[in-house]
């Protein structure tokens, strides 16, 4: 089962790892800026969801 705290570590770990793949790119073309701002605001979503459940889950 995964740790509460670990349910918000994933979607930052996938913005992180996105960032680092566009950084490390040589030439970056506007689509990889695009995919990557996709992911950080799914993974955004993401996190805003989980923080909205937390009363929920402590409860549990």
């Amino acid at each position: 089962m995964i740790k509460k705290r670990e349910l918000l570590k994933t979607p930052l770990a996938v913005v992180r790892a996105n960032i680092d793949v566009l950084k490390d790119q040589d030439e970056r073309a506007i689509e990889d800026y695009r995919y990557t701002l996709l992911i950080a605001e799914q993974s955004v979503n993401k996190m805003n969801a989980l923080i909205e459940a937390l009363p929920d889950m402590v409860q549990e």
